[in-house]
């Protein structure tokens, strides 16, 4: 056995430690830290912009009020990936692989999305005159789809494919920065309610603007591809079912996050959904700022599977410990002092309210999300879109089935229980496929 003193100078013994800071440093490398720090940074500011925004108009509308905005917008959430059909998720994959495709990627998707969106608009609208919905909720739901209409322009999907955080970053900063400054010099009292979704539809157009103008300048100095690597693109058709998986997917996703927000407003009064709505916002804050990981996760382990299926499995192993431990010490600090964040945030009104015990239970989603993410990730990268989403829908059916009873009979509480099983039970299929389909030793 070697002693210390028979070691070369200048040579260090590996130690445990040692051996973990380079993993952590090999793991930052392999993650790019630049990309992953300028998307944190932009989402960062996005998420405290919104959440300035509505904590703005938490204090300023009655909860009743408050509970119709996250109502309207937990309805929105959904419609937005009704739009999207996983065309983003799909092309960020694509353009990954193949950079030079990216001008007819951006073309057809957006074609696709618009068409969507005027259909979404169309139907609201319908369902808005027929409906016997509160006439203040009307106007919000057909105010929001109409802000639809420019989603297909926000473009980050294809930034992303081509590693240009930055450029995701800005227009997201533009459009949730001017939303905010709207917001607080306008909205001054309860009866201010309605001009919100017109403040959405600005936000979103200047978005889309700035996504618009990179776009061109990076036309510019690329010129188009050749007319062989464009016939190479999967027809329209085609393109649909190939992208419908992940959308439903991501659809079945935004339904197990925002559907207990509309059972809390199908089963209790507006007060409740407001009081909900606080604790979900916070939730969603840390939720966004998770998702900055992964919009540099997918695109890097595709290119690692594509290339070394070797280095993508000890990504994703290392990745998964790493993230998961620490957004579990998050929620553990989350729920020691939810009152404290919750009166901080919103008032003493929520504080007083059921909110701070609301955000003790469903903080805990976030590492869960975490750990199903990865998952995610990984079907995603080799093909396995069909399977990912049966995981999801089945952790939507639990979701509406015991979200129904358990929001029927336990109120809020209940809500917030199912929300944290429907998480478990996505998450331990999607593992469970990831084992089944990934060797990547093979």
């Amino acid at each position: 056995m070697t002693s210390i003193a028979s070691i070369p100078p200048g040579v260090r013994p590996v130690t445990r430690w040692t051996a973990f800071r380079h993993q952590l440093i090999q793991q930052g490398r392999q993650l790019e830290v630049g990309n992953v720090a300028t998307l944190g940074l932009g989402e960062m500011a996005c998420r405290v912009a919104t959440l300035v925004a509505f904590v703005h108009l938490a204090r300023t509308l009655t909860p009743a009020g408050y509970g119709q905005i996250e109502l309207t917008l937990a309805i929105l959430m959904i419609l937005t990936l009704v739009v999207d059909q996983g065309l983003g998720t799909f092309g960020t994959r694509e353009v990954a692989r193949n950079p030079g495709q990216a001008r007819s990627w951006a073309s057809r998707i957006i074609v696709l999305q618009l068409i969507a969106a005027g259909v979404v608009l169309i139907g609201t609208v319908l369902v808005c005159t027929f409906a016997p919905f509160d006439p203040t909720l009307k106007v919000l739901l057909v105010g929001y789809s109409a802000s639809l209409l420019g989603f297909p322009f926000l473009l980050q999907w294809l930034f992303q494919g081509l590693r240009q955080m930055g450029k995701v970053a800005l227009p997201q900063v533009v459009r949730w920065g001017l939303f905010t400054a709207l917001v607080f010099v306008f909205v001054r009292d309860a009866n201010d309610i309605l001009v919100i979704p017109i403040f959405e539809i600005i936000a979103v157009s200047a978005g889309a603007a700035l996504f618009l103008c990179y776009f061109s300048r990076w036309k510019r100095a690329h010129p188009a591809q050749s007319a062989d690597a464009s016939s190479s693109l999967p027809g329209r058709r085609l393109l649909i079912k190939d992208s419908l998986p992940i959308g439903g997917s991501n659809l079945i996703w935004a339904m197990r996050m925002y559907l207990p927000t509309v059972l809390v407003g199908i089963f209790l009064a507006q007060t409740a959904v407001g009081f909900f709505g606080t604790a979900h916002r916070v939730l969603m804050a840390f939720q966004t700022l998770v998702n900055v990981y992964f919009l540099n996760f997918l695109p890097l382990l595709t290119e690692k599977m594509h290339h070394s299926p070797g280095q993508g499995g000890a990504i994703l192993r290392r990745s998964s410990l790493l993230a998961g431990a620490a957004c579990v010490i998050m929620a553990l600090g989350v729920t020691v002092a939810a009152p404290s964040v919750i009166r901080l945030i919103f008032g003493e009104v929520y504080a007083r309210s059921e909110s701070p015990r609301l955000l003790s239970l469903v903080i805990w989603v976030i590492p869960i999300f975490v750990l199903r993410n990865h998952a995610r990730s990984a079907l995603l990268s080799i093909g396995r879109q069909r399977a990912e989403m049966t995981c999801a829908l089945i952790g939507l059916t639990g979701l509406l089935a015991g979200g129904t009873l358990l929001t029927a009979f336990y109120g809020t509480t209940g809500a917030a229980w199912a929300m944290i099983g429907s998480e478990l039970l996505a998450t331990a299929l999607s593992w469970a496929a990831v084992k089944h389909y990934w060797r990547p030793g093979d």
